[in-house]
């Protein structure tokens, strides 16, 4: 999955409200209701073309009507985060947690626990 930009999470955050498959006319029918006139039918084209290949919206036809399925909120947090974790702490929950609590050295997995263990007692 690859992280979306931000008018494309605009898009997803409407799906996620739905919290189920639209078709594409009601998806489009949305998007006016929400910003009236903010972007043409070919522009949403392109933006859903973007979600599909992003691995974020899945797309299915029956017949003549496209239906749109989104994967849930909580998953696409998830892949976002691991991303983001294995990109900037090379994948060390240690160093992730040593930074997130302000400490400048990754440390060992029994001090992160010694520090969590403090945190738990405040």
């Amino acid at each position: 999955m690859i992280e979306c930009s931000g008018a494309e999470l605009e898009l997803m955050e409407l799906f996620w409200e739905q919290n189920h498959q639209l078709t594409s006319t009601e998806f489009y029918q949305l998007i006016d209701e929400r910003w009236p006139g903010r972007w043409s039918k070919s522009t949403v084209s392109v933006f859903v073309t973007r979600l599909i290949q992003k691995g974020v919206l899945n797309y299915q036809r029956k017949g003549r009507i496209s239906i749109y399925t989104p994967v849930s909120k909580v998953k696409y947090r998830q892949a976002m985060i691991e991303r983001k974790v294995q990109e900037v702490f090379g994948s060390s929950f240690e160093a992730l947690l040593a930074s997130f609590l302000g400490k400048e050295e990754d440390g060992s997995l029994e001090e992160i626990r010694e520090i969590l263990k403090e945190y738990a007692n405040e």
